[in-house]
């Protein structure tokens, strides 16, 4: 007998089920600064569903241990600098999970293939798994276990090739 896949969720359902369901041990959710969004919104173009979360709350943790967090912009605009001098200019980090970072490429941010996880020490070996509600998808599907997008990911991208 095959396992029916659930219907994919909106960042509003998937946060709200994160939310409401302790297996998750949500945390350090709060509401984005208003003037910070803003300052963030100005400077990178991002993909709406990234958008919606921002709205939602500016970042939060999962499982207490933090080994899923999802950066508040406040780290994101601090830390982007630094990681540009040795990455391409167009890689936003917004997340880090079970020693692998998520990137936005912002180069491709009106697309359905914009969010890609890889290793956070290094910039070859990335994998796409399409957009941050994919990648939220793919968690809550398969229970928190990783890697999930081995299985469904194209890759291996190279953020140090031009």
């Amino acid at each position: 007998m095959t396992k029916e896949k659930n219907p994919m969720k909106n960042i509003h359902e998937i946060m709200s089920l994160l939310e409401n369901d302790s297996f998750w041990e949500l945390c350090n959710t709060h509401s984005a600064d208003p003037e910070l969004l803003r300052k963030f919104t100005d400077k990178y173009d991002l993909p709406e569903d990234y958008l919606d979360l921002l709205n939602i709350t500016d970042g939060f943790k999962l499982f207490h241990a933090g080994d899923y967090t999802m950066n508040d912009m406040a780290w994101t605009l601090e830390v982007a600098e630094k990681y540009h001098d040795g990455w391409c200019e167009n890689v936003l980090e917004i997340g880090y999970f079970m020693d692998n970072v998520l990137l936005i490429d912002l180069n491709k941010t009106h697309t359905d293939q914009y969010l890609f996880v890889g290793p956070s020490c290094v910039t070859d070996g990335f994998v796409c798994v399409g957009t941050v509600t994919d990648f939220l998808n793919g968690l809550i599907e398969n229970h928190g276990d990783v890697p999930h997008w081995m299985a469904c990911g194209t890759g291996p991208y190279d953020f140090g090739e031009k």
